[in-house]
């Protein structure tokens, strides 16, 4: 009869002992398949979140190559090379802008009055009036790109300017007084953008950047 007992007692400690192991084996699996689940989720927010920057970025990179050829719209144009063909011709960009003969010169009563006269001063091949119509601060630093880079071609801004649209002045800071102007380059969503300011020391306005 002892011996019986002892028998069933530890046939029961064996039970419970296997019950317990099952027990963590099965909650182990059920862990193990909520975290592959999870990193799941995860692997695919990952890659949703990366296709969507290449979208953003590809965007990005479409939008500033429209910019770069924004000149290249404005001076092409097609051929006929025979029926149901055409062929690109480059056009000098000095062929954009009118020869203007100037007169005296006129003060800026406006901000795109001296976007105007700044235009009118390159076509008429003064480049120093044309800085006339810039602020004091910043006529070296255009002194020095037109005599590095526009010496042989027209500065983009006036080929626009003659070629495509001009908007009207908006005022984009009432407190400095500094003012905006939109050129559209023939054939381009992009505008240049151009700002202007009153100068108080010379009683026009001038234009602040190209």
């Amino acid at each position: 009869m002892v011996l019986m007992e002892m028998e069933n007692k530890y046939t029961i400690y064996y039970v419970l002992i296997g019950a317990l192991i099952l027990g963590g084996a099965v909650a182990f699996m059920v862990f193990r398949s909520g975290a592959l689940k999870d990193s799941k989720v995860v692997e695919l927010t990952a890659t949703s979140t990366t296709e969507e920057f290449a979208d953003v970025m590809a965007t990005s990179t479409d939008e500033e190559q429209e910019m770069n050829q924004t000149s290249e719209v404005a001076v092409t144009s097609s051929t006929g090379g025979g029926e149901g063909t055409a062929s690109p011709q480059t056009v000098n960009l000095a062929d954009l802008i009118p020869h203007i003969t100037l007169g005296p010169r006129v003060r800026a009563d406006s901000p795109s009055a001296a976007l105007k006269y700044f235009a009118e001063a390159i076509a008429g091949d003064d480049v120093e009036r044309a800085l006339s119509y810039m602020r004091a601060d910043v006529q070296e630093q255009y002194r020095a790109a037109f005599e590095t880079h526009y010496q042989t071609k027209p500065h983009p801004v006036v080929v626009a300017y003659y070629n495509g649209t001009v908007k009207d002045s908006k005022l984009i800071e009432p407190k400095y007084g500094w003012y905006e102007i939109d050129v559209y380059p023939s054939g381009s969503t992009l505008p240049y953008k151009i700002y202007a300011e009153y100068d108080s020391s010379v009683g026009a306005f001038v234009l602040t950047e190209l």
